[in-house]
């Protein structure tokens, strides 16, 4: 796998563990609502991941895409995003 990839996957992993911890503190605190910053930013974060770490899988030789980071854009923005919008 490409580099990207690679980095893709961890940055996949990392957020998807992220996520699971957030909620599951929220589920034991009995929270009805979102809040954070970070959990917006996560969200956001998980899904370009997820489709560079498995485009890196499936097509091992393809080449690396040039606006392929321009995909994190919204997860940088997702920290400003309202939790209710996001």
């Amino acid at each position: 796998m490409t580099p990207l990839a690679r980095s893709a996957g961890v940055i996949l992993l990392l957020g998807l563990a992220y996520l699971q911890g957030w909620h599951a503190l929220w589920a034991a605190a009995g929270r009805a609502s979102y809040r954070g910053a970070g959990l917006s930013g996560a969200l956001y974060l998980v899904a370009p991941a997820f489709y560079l770490f498995f485009r890196g899988a499936l097509q091992p030789r393809s080449e690396a895409w040039a606006g392929a980071l321009l995909l994190y854009g919204p997860a940088l923005l997702g920290w400003w995003i309202p939790p209710a919008i996001g």
